[in-house]
This record gives structure tokens, C-alpha cells and sequence, in this order.
């Protein structure tokens, strides 16, 4: 259940609240005029009807008292769109740096020769090794890969949410500061709310690398981050998934594991 659904929801609780205070006061009223106007066996049937509505008014309170605390315990964190800032910087080619599955992740248009290069120099990667692209939808992978199917495209969708990198067969037209020496590109379909709500406000697929210097140990936090790079990317706030290692690279015809 969104974060949105859940605050709708609790407002609801609370005008419920306000509704039944004020209908037992409306029923202390009949009451009062009970005692004051009628006989004594309708004064006493009034007074069993009230403590019955009373304690199904109890009832109410009860569940808007739980509700509430579950709604606080339970409601999922709420993922800030990118600003229009941010949008901005990434298509003229500015570096990112935003929370992923494991840890912090460099991030940058993949189109833009330029970005990645720098992106490469800024971690000090070879740009031999190649990069892993990260997605929102199979549609942003397209310019890419070579043409997937419906089944195909599915695969990577439930496969990203176990947070799988694929190994992928490219287009001749993908670059080479993409996928480095290899004939394959690494794709994944994110299912960081972070990373996810990035690719689809920008309407593209990303780079993803982790955030550090070659070697080193990642970022995990958004201020770690910043001490590390400073103002050479823009950092995201939010927090990072909680799996202990890289997401699981694998071949995509064979299913070889390449990375647990």
C-alpha cells in the first residue's frame, strides 16, 4: 500500500473520530431530555439504546487507535521525484550519485560519451571492464540491446526485482565506453524506489556504478557520499537496500553466474 493511500486513509480515521465525538454528545443531549420528559421505562430503554452506540463508538475509537499506530509503524518511506534540476543535469550530462539495492550508485546518460568518460575518470575504472545499465522499463533498454520479446522482456522485470544483472547480446550500434572490451552489455531492471522513479522521470535508462574510488569500499550513506565526492555529482538522499553485496551478475542464454 503507497505512502499516499495510507495517509488518505488515516485522514478518513480521523474525520471518523471527529464524527462520533460529536454524535455522543448529541446523544447526552437526548438523554438529558430523556431524564427531564419521558416515562421511566422509556427513560431506561433510552438509556440501554445510548450505552449500546456508546460502546460500538468505543469499538470505532479502538480501530482508528490501532490503525493509527500501524499507519506510523508500517507506511511505506515516500520516494521525492527528481526535481526538474536534477533532470536537467542528468541530460546535459551531469554526474548522480543515488541510493541502490546495496549502496550508493554513480549514475549518468548513457548516451553521453562525455559523462561516462568523466564518470570513469572520477571512480578511476578501466574503461575495459564496461558498465552495468539500469532501467525502470524493458522500453528504455531498447536502443541497446537486439530485439527481446514479450517473454524475454518479463524475464527481466521479475528477475530485476531479485535484484539479478543480466549479461545481454547489443546492438553493433552499442558504444563501446558502454561495454567496454566484452560483445555483451550489463542490464537490470532496478527495483530501488529511488533508482526506479529516477529512470522514469528521466525517461531513459542509467548508468550504475557503485559509488567509490576503484577498490574501494562503496558509499552507503548520503552524507558518506558527499564527504567522498563533494561537488563532482549531485547526490540523491534516501536510503540504500538491504542486500549485503552487488546485485548477481549472470549470462543471460546460459545463466552462468558471473558475480554472486
Amino acid at each position: 500500500m503507497s505512502g499516499e493511500c495510507l495517509a488518505h486513509r488515516f485522514k478518513s480515521f480521523e474525520h471518523l473520530l471527529l464524527l462520533k465525538d460529536r454524535f455522543v454528545q448529541f446523544l447526552d443531549q437526548i438523554f438529558l431530555v430523556g431524564d427531564l420528559g419521558f416515562e421511566v421505562g422509556e427513560a431506561f430503554f433510552c438509556h440501554a439504546v445510548i450505552r449500546m452506540l456508546g460502546g460500538l463508538c468505543g469499538i470505532v475509537t479502538r480501530a482508528a487507535e490501532r490503525f493509527r499506530y500501524h499507519s506510523r509503524s508500517f507506511q511505506e518511506p515516500s520516494v521525492v521525484c527528481p526535481s526538474p534540476a536534477v533532470i536537467a543535469h542528468l541530460k546535459r550530462g551531469g554526474l548522480v550519485a543515488y541510493p541502490t539495492e546495496s549502496c550508493y550508485g554513480f549514475g549518468c546518460d548513457p548516451r553521453n560519451r562525455r559523462a561516462v568518460l568523466r564518470l570513469l575518470k572520477l571512480k578511476g575504472r578501466p574503461q575495459r571492464k564496461g558498465l552495468i545499465l539500469i532501467a525502470s522499463s524493458p522500453r528504455q533498454l531498447r536502443p541497446f540491446l537486439l530485439p527481446l520479446d514479450v517473454a524475454a522482456e518479463h524475464r527481466l522485470v521479475v528477475d530485476g526485482a531479485q535484484a539479478i544483472t543480466y549479461l545481454m547480446p547489443v546492438k553493433p550500434t552499442c558504444p563501446r565506453w558502454l561495454r567496454g572490451e566484452h560483445d555483451t552489455l550489463a542490464v537490470r531492471m532496478t527495483a530501488h524506489p529511488v533508482a526506479r522513479e529516477l529512470c522514469r522521470s528521466t525517461g531513459m535508462a542509467l548508468v550504475s556504478t557503485s559509488a567509490n574510488f576503484s577498490g574501494r569500499r562503496p558509499a552507503k550513506t548520503y552524507a558518506e557520499c558527499r564527504h567522498l565526492f563533494g561537488a563532482s555529482v549531485r547526490v540523491l538522499p534516501g536510503q540504500v537496500g538491504k542486500r549485503k553485496q552487488p546485485s548477481s551478475i549472470r549470462g543471460w542464454a546460459d545463466g552462468r553466474i558471473v558475480r554472486q
